[in-house]
């Protein structure tokens, strides 16, 4: 599902000016990552982190990324999520990103008008996490990270 996402924001990326020496001289592409969760969310850390690094790792042009978090589940309401769209508008109204990443948690509102109405005819890709296997996959690692240790300190056999 990930590589899926960092296959298709590449297709929005790839694109880079350079000139004979093969520097870049065009701006940065800005690349939005919209969170429906908060930003403490182990999940939402992880992925942050695997986009920015596999997307940085693929592509020529250089990149800027920028995470806003909508926090649905601490506040609910409809009054909270047009504030959150009145305060995406003001930041990013003149200096718009060339790429909106809407990571959908227990709250799917993100999939809805914000992107369109913020940033009409922009490119949006939706990405659907399921939390509790990135959970257990991330337990696992720990644990076996755990093991390795205990079996370097020759404390296991």
């Amino acid at each position: 599902m990930l590589c899926s996402a960092f296959a298709l924001s590449l297709t929005f990326l790839r694109t880079s000016a350079t000139d004979a020496a093969g520097v870049n001289q065009e701006r940065a592409k800005r690349v939005l990552m919209l969170f429906s969760e908060s930003k403490d969310l182990p999940a939402n850390i992880f992925l942050e982190r695997a986009t920015r690094a596999e997307l940085e790792k693929r592509s020529r042009a250089r990149l800027e990324f920028y995470a806003e978090h909508l926090d649905a589940s601490r506040f609910p309401g409809e009054s909270h999520y047009r504030l959150f769209r009145e305060y995406l508008s003001e930041k990013y109204g003149r200096e718009g990103p060339d790429l909106v990443m809407a990571n959908l948690g227990r709250d799917f509102a993100l999939a809805g008008e914000l992107p369109e109405k913020l940033f009409p005819g922009l490119p949006v890709i939706f990405v659907a996490v399921n939390v509790e296997a990135i959970a257990k996959r991330a337990a696992t690692e720990l644990a076996e990270r755990i093991a390795d240790y205990y079996r370097r300190q020759g404390w296991t056999g």
